[in-house]
């Protein structure tokens, strides 16, 4: 287990050390990034070791949309009687014991969610012992011993799209209000002439409460307006970029959002060591999934979702004396 927790940052760690220099140097490959960021390297096995950094953090990245996906849309949001939903359900309670055969779609989601939350070295519920499939616990409350269930990265897909293609949009996580003419620039105008972005935006929570906006959030969001101005403009749906990468503090959906589309962009880089540049896969996102343009014109918008990420597989697989044992080591 010790070792199953460890290999999980050490993706994450990995794909952020040359995914970084993907970005940078946006006209050469993957391969080329990976040799550039590290120092030695096994020429003859790099497409091995590429495939498994990107497989085992695009694997990793949707086991925890599952625990996302749980604390965003699991009282409201999504619509579990959907035909996608049932028909997941149909499939995955085929691969169950005769336990499970009355669970829904929301008790598979929480399902999921709990095994992937509560898993440290007294509660083994994920294992993997090869790069394919991933063997995930399901506790069901009355049964001596859980289930187990082997899942590979296409399963989990097909599960989260499931899921995320049944959302309920009209539930709302919250309202950022802005005119939706206005442009970047306009923006960055009217916040040079008023002094801040409240005095024109009004951001209200998902009890309608208007929610004062502070100096924080107005400096990311200058940063962000500032940096991202031409691609705003570049992309199109210059709205979409406005309203989404709007620094609100109750992130937990924004986070499901970026990680979901990098969870899937990364399908895009498998097998593409050769032939794909960071500025051929922006081109490939603006035709197929204008969101998740975003963490590769940004280096550091794409480090901070990873790390948030690495944060998640720390702290969701160790117990407080553990990190507390941690956080000692490191002088926090």
């Amino acid at each position: 287990m010790e070792n199953y927790r460890n290999y999980e940052s050490m993706w994450l760690y990995g794909l952020n050390e040359f995914i970084s220099e993907f970005i940078q140097n946006k006209t050469i490959n993957l391969k080329n990034s990976y040799k550039k960021a590290s120092r030695n390297v096994v020429l003859q096995d790099l497409n091995e070791i590429l495939d498994k950094y990107i497989y085992f953090s695009a694997t990793y990245l949707a086991v925890e949309l599952f625990s996302l996906a749980t604390e965003n849309f699991s009282k409201r949001g999504l619509n579990f009687s959907d035909p996608k939903v049932n028909a997941v359900v149909r499939e995955i309670k085929s691969k169950l014991p005769r336990d499970f055969n009355s669970m829904n779609g929301q008790e598979l989601l929480k399902l999921i969610r709990s095994s992937v939350a509560h898993n440290s070295t007294t509660t083994k519920n994920i294992d993997t012992s090869q790069l394919e499939t991933y063997d995930i616990n399901f506790q069901k409350k009355g049964l001596p011993a859980p289930a187990r269930s082997g899942f590979t990265y296409v399963d989990m897909i097909k599960i989260l799209s499931a899921y995320d293609q049944s959302r309920d949009l009209s539930q709302p996580h919250g309202a950022l209000y802005i005119d939706e003419n206005l442009k970047a620039d306009d923006v960055l105008k009217l916040y040079k002439k008023l002094g801040s972005f409240q005095s024109f935006i009004k951001y209200e929570n998902a009890k309608g409460e208007i929610v004062p906006i502070d100096q924080y959030q107005e400096k990311a969001y200058l940063r962000f307006l500032i940096k991202h101005k031409q691609n705003i403009n570049k992309f199109g749906n210059h709205i979409y970029f406005l309203t989404r990468y709007f620094p609100i503090k109750e992130n937990k959906l924004n986070q499901y959002e970026y990680k979901y589309h990098l969870s899937t962009s990364l399908d895009i880089l498998m097998s593409n060591y050769d032939d794909f540049t960071c500025e051929k896969m922006v081109r490939e996102l603006k035709k197929k999934d204008i969101g998740a343009i975003l963490p590769f014109i940004d280096k550091e918008f794409m480090q901070s979702v990873i790390y948030s990420s690495i944060a998640f597989n720390i702290f969701s697989s160790r117990t407080n004396a553990e990190l507390f044992a941690l956080s000692t080591e490191a002088g926090c």
